[in-house]
């Protein structure tokens, strides 16, 4: 017998959602409690998978389990069959209906609080039985929660090229960076260009110095013929910068997509500034090995018409 006819013989569905539900909830206590099962039946379930791959794929200590090298090996091959069999259900109900169904898209913060927005609401005006589901996660666990099939799509900045070979970006825009003040900050009633002295004596709100976009400051500053000054505040918080800005007594450098898209930019100014480079480019990232579903086709195709209304020639 074939080695992959004797694993679809042995291996049951049932035993690799408990196996995933041990190593979810670092628990046998917890798995059986929230399958609704004995633990001595979760037990016998993964002693039997252990033995039909020949190994210890739970480590078992005082503080509950942990999965083994072959066991995380095994759990994500798990995690791929179940979202696989998702899909197929959703692709399935789409044959009749291919606009319906539920697109889940990660994302950073300052992509949800202009683009995306921009975009699900285009797209559920023209497909209203599409269902939405958006996470906001720092830029280091967008691309950990599409690995774990708890999103379809990453939409923002490209991954680290040490990310890994299994994601695959397809560039939507580029992302200019604009110099912005609050309606009644002294600045934003001046018409003529502003100089690199008055630009450093001003109360900056910078994004935070560990982050990619933190540490692209020095360039950008640079660009502008000053050094990066002191951040009064420090903040990754697009709702945070905003609030303060409309204060009148602060500026800060903000993405034009949030200036274009988002409600925020009636309450914001552009200052003239000239900003020399852009922070990259945005697009949306996948699984290479992932299929689409057509749900996920027709956001895909959504997202490139609006980041059309940002290309610069």
């Amino acid at each position: 017998m074939r080695a992959d006819d004797k694993l679809a013989r042995r291996v049951k569905l049932r035993e690799m959602r408990i196996l995933l539900a041990a190593a979810k909830w670092g628990s046998l206590a917890k798995a059986a409690e929230n399958l609704g099962l004995s633990q001595p039946a979760i037990s016998k379930a993964i002693a039997g998978l252990e033995d039909t791959f020949g190994g210890v794929l739970l480590d078992r200590t005082h503080r509950g389990v942990q999965p083994t090298t072959q066991g995380k090996v095994l759990l994500q091959r798990a995690m791929n069959i179940f979202d696989e069999l998702r899909l197929a259900g959703e692709e399935l109900e789409q044959l009749a209906d291919p606009t319906r169904g539920t697109i889940r898209v990660a994302c950073a913060h300052a992509v949800s609080a202009g683009f995306l927005p921009r975009v699900l609401d285009s797209l559920s005006r023209r497909h209203p039985a599409i269902r939405y589901g958006v996470l906001e996660a720092e830029r280091a666990l967008v691309f950990q929660v599409l690995r774990e099939r708890e999103a379809d799509l990453v939409l923002g900045r490209p991954p680290a090229e040490e990310a890994g070979s299994d994601l695959e970006f397809d560039a939507l825009y580029e992302e200019k960076l604009l110099v912005v003040a609050g309606l009644s900050h002294p600045l934003s009633k001046r018409r003529r260009r502003i100089g690199p002295a008055e630009l450093a004596r001003q109360d900056w709100i910078l994004p935070t110095a560990d982050t990619a976009v933190g540490r692209r400051m020095e360039s950008l500053f640079r660009g502008m013929g000053i050094p990066v000054p002191p951040a009064v505040v420090s903040s990754m918080s697009i709702h945070v910068t905003c609030s303060l800005l409309d204060t009148g007594r602060f500026v800060s450098v903000l993405p034009e997509s949030l200036l274009v898209f988002s409600p925020l930019r009636s309450s914001l100014c552009v200052l003239p500034v000239k900003v020399p480079q852009t922070s990259g480019p945005v697009g949306i990232t996948k699984l290479k090995q992932r299929s689409l579903t057509p749900v996920a086709k027709l956001f895909i195709d959504q997202a490139r018409k609006i980041a059309a209304q940002l290309r610069h020639p």
